[in-house]
């Protein structure tokens, strides 16, 4: 019985224990309209997707760092598949890579990525997003209030 106690008491560790609140903007990225939770400091960028269950379609979030620099990006807890669109500090898809979800919070193995060059902002949308909606590098996004 010791070995579950433990097991009960290392996955309450893993799982947060406060939700951040993340504000929602409606964003135009190319002709296609997305509502995204803005993930603009360490603490948001650090929760970003972790431990959800599902995300909308047409719906995502979009990471902004301080200053343009190579965004390393993982699946730890996220257990949903994603596709990650990397911008440059004038908005502009620059690099697009899939991620796979996490099996689960034991997880030791999970996807990783890190754009290739210096980039300003990070977009997370369901897997095959970009892709079924024709985005491709080079579009441009802007964020409506």
């Amino acid at each position: 019985m010791a070995w579950l106690k433990i097991f009960i008491l290392s996955t309450a560790l893993c799982w947060p224990t406060s939700e951040i609140e993340f504000e929602k903007k409606q964003m135009l990225l190319g002709e296609k309209k997305l509502t995204v939770e803005i993930a603009d400091s360490i603490e948001k960028r650090s929760q970003g997707l972790m431990y959800r269950q599902k995300l909308k379609p047409g719906q995502g979030m979009l990471f902004i760092h301080d200053q343009p620099e190579v965004a390393g990006y993982w699946m730890k807890n996220t257990f949903i598949d994603l596709s990650i669109g990397f911008f440059d500090e004038n908005k502009k898809l620059v690099e697009i890579y899939d991620l796979k979800k996490t099996p689960s919070v034991l997880s030791t193995r999970f996807d990783q990525v890190q754009s290739r060059k210096k980039v300003k902002y990070a977009l997370e949308v369901p897997k095959g997003w970009f892709k079924a909606n024709n985005i491709k590098p080079g579009v441009k996004f802007k964020l409506i209030d």
